[in-house]
């Protein structure tokens, strides 16, 4: 099996995990496996991403370009590779409270907050050459109610519309060797908008990845059948 070399700053960045804003008002975490079942009746698998109750996954993902045209497991899409995500709102709730001489709190809670994209990116200083013109903004709604309630959400990293730019970046590092390994560190972001109108970014969770066009490892599952 044969590794691509990379400078040791790099490989300090793809080894450790990216720092968490504490004063975040969206905490991004991930990446977490889906929680997945069969439909015995149409043998298809649906999957859910439970938010901050999910299980995480290992710290590096496996992209293996040569085996998704199968569907990353379980029972998904062709060259489609997902990673899972939870989101925390740490906004409190605004309609708690009712003004002095109201029996009635009419307040609507304008904390929640509305998803609307994901940023990925490959920062350069961390990945080979041309990696970075990979980046992306994967568009995905998904509501975090307030309060320290979470939500999860499906990122896709690869999809139909980028499965060959990926081939064609990877496997020119790789040499035209198909079972050697990339390194590379992905970094997801969150954006969205609270109900009163407040725009809201979460951090940035940066992830660790070794990407093939054919090495002997499967891509990383993005969930478990229960």
């Amino acid at each position: 099996m044969n590794r691509i070399g990379i400078a040791a700053g790099i490989l300090l960045a793809l080894s450790t995990s990216a720092c968490v804003d504490a004063d975040a008002t969206l905490l991004l975490k991930g990446p977490v496996f889906a929680q997945c079942a069969l439909d015995e009746t149409t043998g298809g698998v649906s999957c859910q991403y439970v938010g901050d109750d999910a299980a995480g996954v290992a710290e590096v993902l496996t992209v293996n370009l040569g085996d998704l045209d199968q569907g990353q497991a379980p029972g998904g899409a062709p060259n489609i590779f997902t990673i899972g995500v939870a989101m925390t709102n740490r906004l409190l709730a605004s309609d708690t409270y009712a003004p002095i001489g109201e029996q009635n709190n009419l307040r609507i809670d304008q904390n929640p907050i509305i998803i609307d994209s994901f940023q990925i990116s490959f920062p350069p200083d961390s990945n080979l050459g041309g990696v970075d013109s990979l980046d992306n903004e994967y568009r995905y709604v998904v509501d975090v109610p307030s309060g320290d309630s979470s939500a999860g959400a499906a990122v896709r990293l690869v999809d139909a519309t980028t499965v060959t730019a990926w081939k064609t970046i990877f496997g020119g590092l790789a040499g035209g060797n198909a079972a050697a390994i990339v390194p590379a560190l992905v970094n997801v972001q969150a954006f969205g908008t609270t109900v009163g109108g407040q725009a809201v970014e979460s951090n940035i969770v940066g992830i660790p990845l070794n990407v093939c066009l054919g090495c002997t490892y499967t891509s990383t599952a993005f969930g478990t059948l229960d």
